[in-house]
């Protein structure tokens, strides 16, 4: 698999992670996830994951530039609207969501936001990483000793010596 297939399933990954994981807490009550919050914000980022998972799979990268702007725009988008609401500028969304003015002013931010952001950052870095293969063929390659290099510069001078020294 290469790297950029890697980080870009993991990105997909976050995503759907982050969409199910705690995004906002009101004290006293429990923690609201980005699902509970905004039903259509997370059908779309499980959609635009979803597709930035089938983009992986068929080598599509630079389409994976738009599903990760999408996601980021969405994610940025619903943390300006909640962060807002929670500051008491739209109290009457905050009621209509279930909060109050007095539980939207002790109510505090979570983890979940982290991990939308990360996994949409992820998936637009995937056209940028290059398509080397990440198996261990390539780490036990890398990790071979160096030679000294009066070893290394014998054996180019004189190849048909057959020494085989490490």
């Amino acid at each position: 698999m290469t790297r950029n297939r890697i980080v870009g399933l993991l990105g997909s990954g976050l995503l759907v992670v982050g969409i199910f994981s705690p995004v906002f807490k009101i004290p006293g009550a429990k923690a609201l996830t980005f699902f509970e919050s905004g039903i259509v914000d997370a059908v779309g980022l499980i959609g635009l994951s979803i597709l930035s998972a089938i983009f992986l799979f068929a080598r599509n990268y630079r389409a994976l530039l738009f599903t990760g702007i999408g996601s980021l725009a969405i994610t940025v988008n619903m943390l300006a609207y909640y962060h807002a609401q929670l500051l008491g500028t739209k109290t009457a969304e905050a009621v209509n969501t279930g909060l109050t003015q007095a539980g939207a002013a002790r109510a505090q931010l979570q983890w979940g936001w982290g991990l939308l952001v990360l996994g949409s950052i992820l998936i637009m870095a995937c056209p940028l990483i290059s398509e080397e293969r990440f198996d261990e063929a390539t780490v036990s390659s890398r990790s071979r000793p160096v030679q000294p290099v009066s070893v290394a510069r014998d054996n180019a001078m004189n190849p048909s010596s057959g020494r085989s020294e490490p």
